[in-house]
């Protein structure tokens, strides 16, 4: 997490939707098959999600949530950092300030992955980042046990634990702990058994290197790990830059202990680069990391990150020895790669997660792609999904798009405007028409489009599973996923009565009901 000096190395990529795309100027012909009926195999890109934190206390998505939702990421890493102030005194534990950040991420659907990168000044009363021990590890471990049992009494569906964040260069990455080999091996054992004292069933992992291969951090906690020392669910590193993230390197120093087999690999954090970033170039690059993601078969990974955010160095005071080393990277006015700009406008990038979230279910044959144009195919229900991009070195295309395996509905054919930061419709209309003329589409360099198909059908929208009620305007509301549909009666009110986000609906009950009263919406497709 933003560090001006760290120099980072090692993306990922997964496959994706399906999208089309469109530009000005009609270059290189060519042909685009999406055969419906030719599955690949399962499919879910929401894996490959988010992460936010490390940067304030205050609740950095809240003014998002109804568009976080939309997205329905599965996972939010986020970092733990001293200025939640877990353990103010010895036997004293503080726990509202992190509630309030863990409900606004569970709010958005999502599951958090919390980051264990904090120093309780009682048990760490010298700012240094090169003492990891505390000074009393009973405490310490005490302390890491009552935060796993505080997040299961509260439900809030935490499975992953990560010890420790970029520990190979400390506060370069904007958290305290800077270890060596067997200072983070003696740390992350304490902490990791303890997570699973608290609930035998959590994921357990680390060390969040800035790099994979980064000095021997790394190579000594598999190690350890391997020889029964320490228990290891997955292991975790950034990936800033470049080299998509190096899983198969990751997966061969895993493979030599057999009882790391089945570990799995968490890319915690990625993007470009904490520099500023053209539009065009990081929605391009994003797709194309994620599709090698996929095809290195990554377990998670968390794009960094949902919000920029201008830092309070007064946060940071119990935390880093130069408390204004983040407000002085952070602070700039232009943005860092957040789905939301520092003053929460929106991004090109949020399309790419919107896009994504609908990249479950089956994938499906799409052909024709050359070098520089790439595609995703997903049947999702009844629903079907492509998304295509172009990743070449500046050649343009006229993409010709041909669908076959499906016989009905209706299609809707999007571009990313980059200019404008929206997703534009450029053709819509009966699927029958798409056999006898096709769409014709122009990819210039980076450019995505979003291509879309549903059958022609009546829907029932039903609440959103695990999403509790929630207040949106001063009032209760309920909420719903009519994507793709058509509202024609909402709840116990009227059109007028609810408000569409991106696809989610915020039922609005009439006055004199609750929300709980709001069973089902009628809708159309």
């Amino acid at each position: 997490m933003g560090s001006p000096e760290r120099a980072r190395t090692c993306l990922r990529s997964a496959p994706l939707i399906l999208v089309l795309v469109m530009s000005a100027g009609a270059q290189t012909p060519t042909q685009l098959a999406i055969d419906a009926g030719q599955s690949v195999g399962a499919i879910d890109l929401r894996r490959f999600s988010l992460g936010q934190g490390g940067l304030s206390p205050k609740l950095m998505i809240d003014a998002h949530l109804a568009e976080l939702r939309a997205i329905n990421p599965a996972y939010i890493r986020f970092f733990i950092q001293e200025y939640y102030n877990l353990l103010p005194a010895l036997n004293t534990y503080h726990w509202g300030t992190l509630d309030s950040a863990l409900d606004a991420m569970v709010a958005t659907g999502a599951e958090p992955i919390p980051n264990i990168c904090f120093k309780p000044r009682v048990l760490y009363p010298t700012i240094n980042q090169d003492i990891t021990a505390p000074n009393n590890w009973a405490a310490w471990d005490t302390l890491v046990f009552r935060l796993v049992r505080h997040c299961l009494d509260k439900n809030y569906g935490i499975r992953y634990w990560e010890i420790g964040n970029e520990v190979d260069i400390g506060e370069d990455g904007g958290t305290p702990f800077r270890c060596t080999p067997s200072g983070y091996v003696q740390w992350y054992t304490h902490t990791a058994n303890a997570v699973k004292r608290a609930d035998p069933s959590a994921k357990v992992g680390g060390p969040a290197l800035c790099c994979p291969f980064n000095g021997s951090i790394g190579s000594a906690l598999i190690a350890h790990c391997g020889a029964g020392n320490a228990p290891m669910d997955f292991y975790s590193w950034h990936a800033y830059g470049g080299g998509w993230g190096n899983t198969n390197g990751v997966k061969s120093m895993l493979s030599a202990y057999p009882s790391l087999s089945n570990v799995q690999t968490l890319i915690s954090e990625w993007n470009v680069s904490l520099d500023p970033q053209p539009g065009n170039y990081q929605c391009g690059f994003c797709l194309e990391t994620m599709r090698q993601y996929w095809s290195e078969g990554t377990t998670i990974t968390a794009y960094y990150h949902i919000r920029d955010w201008r830092v309070d160095p007064n946060d940071f005071v119990n935390i880093l020895s130069n408390p204004s080393y983040m407000a002085n990277f952070w602070n700039g006015a232009t943005p860092r790669g957040g789905l939301w700009d520092f003053d929460g406008r929106k991004t090109p990038i949020y399309y790419v997660f919107l896009w994504l979230s609908k990249m479950t279910g089956t994938q499906v044959r799409s052909t024709g792609a050359n070098s520089d144009i790439r595609s995703f195919a997903v049947k999702n229900g009844t629903s079907i999904y492509a998304i295509v991009w172009n990743f070449g070195s500046g050649t343009s295309y006229n993409v010709t798009m041909s669908v076959s395996g499906v016989s009905a509905g209706t299609y809707t054919l999007k571009k990313l405007n980059y200019s404008t930061i929206h997703d534009d419709v450029v053709r819509s209309g009966a699927v029958s028409g798409l056999s006898t003329n096709p769409p014709v589409v122009t990819l210039g360099r980076y450019d995505i489009a979003w291509l879309e198909i549903t059958p022609d059908s009546n829907a029932v929208a039903t609440p959103l599973k695990g999403f509790p009620d929630i207040s949106f305007g001063g009032r209760n509301v309920a909420l719903y996923d009519v994507r793709g549909c058509r509202v024609s009666r909402a709840g116990l009110g009227q059109d007028n009565a609810a408000t569409r986000v991106n696809g989610v609906l915020f039922a609005v009950p009439q006055s004199g009901h609750t929300s709980r009263g709001v069973k089902t919406i009628v809708v159309s497709r």
